[in-house]
């Protein structure tokens, strides 16, 4: 997992998302939704999801030294 510090970075790096991006990171990350869930309960569309998740890990790997990526 990550080190203390790693995931105190890693959080104020995710309050930093626009208010909607961070929700879908959230509600995949933390609720383990899939994108299609999320889609449904957002009124978007899958594409759309997959878009923010993906801006949202990008946001991290940019700002993140070193951070390793834990898909699903």
């Amino acid at each position: 997992g990550l080190v203390g510090s790693e995931m105190c970075i890693r959080d104020r790096l995710i309050e930093q998302l626009p208010p909607q991006r961070r929700r879908i990171f959230k509600m995949s990350r933390e609720q383990h939704l899939t994108n299609k869930e999320i889609a449904e309960r957002c009124a978007v569309s899958e594409k759309a999801i997959e878009r923010q998740i993906t801006m949202a890990l990008k946001f991290l790997r940019d700002n993140l030294p070193m951070f390793i990526v834990f898909m699903g």
